[in-house]
């Protein structure tokens, strides 16, 4: 991968971005959970992350399976080549005022054969909506703040150390969700 990250434009409409954080709002959100490497039961700790979580499946949303997965594994093939077996994860965040996430990495066994591989994202808010809340990748210093467009999918290594900064006003909704396959190493 030539960038550090990979920007595809205008994957959804706003029709489609409107329609996702409304199935979300329906399957109500929560207060997101983060885990630790030597403590894998997930807690809320509003130091390392804070913001509101709705947990979504492939069900939810069938419509769009054959785009994502046609569009991620096409990035996967072109940029990556990781060995991939599933989509998995699938959440609606709610980035409100005071929200963030601090620096860190996607990486997570999800089994003792299986781990997060790439990392996406699809923006749904418009990027007027909110101020704050940037999307950083510490690929280098300073760390790249990544598109805000909204409809765009970004797709990069889950193990690219990355934060959101904290929102200032308005509300940041994101649709994320990780590609897996046999560990890495």
């Amino acid at each position: 991968m030539t960038n550090p990250y990979y920007e595809l434009k205008e994957f959804l409409s706003p029709k489609e971005c409107d329609s996702l954080i409304k199935l979300a709002q329906e399957n109500e959100f929560i207060p997101s959970t983060v885990y630790a490497h030597n403590d894998p039961t997930e807690h809320v700790d509003d130091t390392v992350r804070k913001c509101d979580t709705a947990p979504l499946t492939i069900k939810d949303m069938l419509w769009l399976e054959d785009r994502l997965v046609n569009t991620l594994k096409e990035l996967n093939y072109q940029y990556l080549t990781y060995e991939l077996t599933s989509i998995v994860e699938l959440q609606c965040l709610r980035y409100t005022q005071d929200s963030f996430f601090i620096p860190h990495t996607d990486l997570k066994s999800l089994d003792e054969d299986t781990q997060r591989k790439i990392t996406f994202i699809i923006q749904l808010s418009d990027k007027d909506d909110y101020v704050g809340g940037d999307l950083k990748l510490y690929t280098q210093l300073p760390p790249i703040s990544v598109s805000r467009q909204r409809a765009s999918l970004i797709a990069f290594p889950s193990y690219t150390l990355h934060e959101v900064t904290p929102l200032l006003s308005g509300e940041r909704y994101v649709l994320i969700g990780w590609c897996a396959g046999p560990h890495l190493m």
